[in-house]
């Protein structure tokens, strides 16, 4: 039997996939070059840079799997070697037995402050030939690949940077772009950032993004939530409205205000 051609989209597939695989190790070896002299692998220092993303809190070991993509055993491999050299704590989950939580020490604190200059430094060379906003698409593309991957800031790119980016993104209108543009809907968040985000919300079409705005609607947090709520407003989708409001999730004027 003659072997089927490979249609285009599969062959787009395999060079995307090896592209990244094959820059991706080649990132990495730099990078491990350069940390060798500290005494780190790749892996251990990702340990290192995601248990310090906590903000001073114990991080999991399933919250690191799930953070840097890799299996529950081979973090167990990565952070023995770190407890072994002091670089990490570690306390069992007092009700869950298979979980442990790590902590920096001082040790691994000052080591990162240490390596962060330098390092810094050799990523900006390694990624001069993007701008700011192919670095942020870079991120978003990467992540749609799987993993809970890196959450980007807006706070230091231009107006138009910015406008460029969250516009793209609700043209896409995947569930994971939708995503990403409520991820700057936060805390932190600046006025010209989540009017930015009101601006081209509205644009938004594939079935679904809009599924993913209906989950921020009936979703806990209520700052994002009434940034949905505008979007069905505005599209005059009542019915979903109306849900969300005999729900007692949005108030009257949250429910009919465009």
């Amino acid at each position: 039997m003659a072997t089927e051609h490979k249609t285009n989209s599969t062959n787009l597939s395999f060079y995307a996939l090896a592209s990244v695989l094959q820059n991706g190790m080649r990132l990495r070896s730099d990078v491990e070059e350069y940390l060798k002299p500290y005494g780190l692998s790749h892996g251990q220092y990702s340990v290192l840079l995601a248990v310090s993303e906590g903000g001073g809190r114990p991080v999991s070991n399933d919250g690191l799997a799930r953070r840097l993509g890799r299996s529950r055993p081979t973090i167990t491999k990565l952070v023995a070697k770190l407890l072994e050299a002091g670089y990490l704590s570690s306390e069992a989950d007092r009700g869950d037995g298979r979980r442990t939580w790590y902590a920096l020490s001082a040790k691994a604190r000052r080591l990162l402050d240490e390596i962060a200059p330098g390092y810094g430094a050799r990523i900006d060379e390694l990624a001069d030939g993007l701008d700011d906003l192919e670095k942020l698409q870079l991120v978003m593309l990467l992540n749609k690949l799987g993993g809970d991957g890196f959450r980007v800031s807006l706070a230091s790119f231009s107006y138009k940077e910015k406008c460029d980016f969250v516009r793209r993104m609700c043209e896409d209108g995947s569930a994971r772009a939708i995503d990403y543009v409520f991820s700057f809907l936060d805390d932190d968040a600046d006025v010209v950032t989540t009017k930015i985000v009101d601006r081209y919300l509205g644009d938004v079409s594939n079935p679904a993004g809009v599924g993913r705005i209906e989950g921020y609607l009936f979703g806990d947090d209520q700052f994002r939530r009434n940034y949905a709520a505008l979007y069905f407003a505005r599209k005059d989708e009542w019915a979903v409205i109306k849900r969300a409001y005999d729900a007692g999730l949005i108030d009257y004027e949250q429910a009919y205000s465009k």
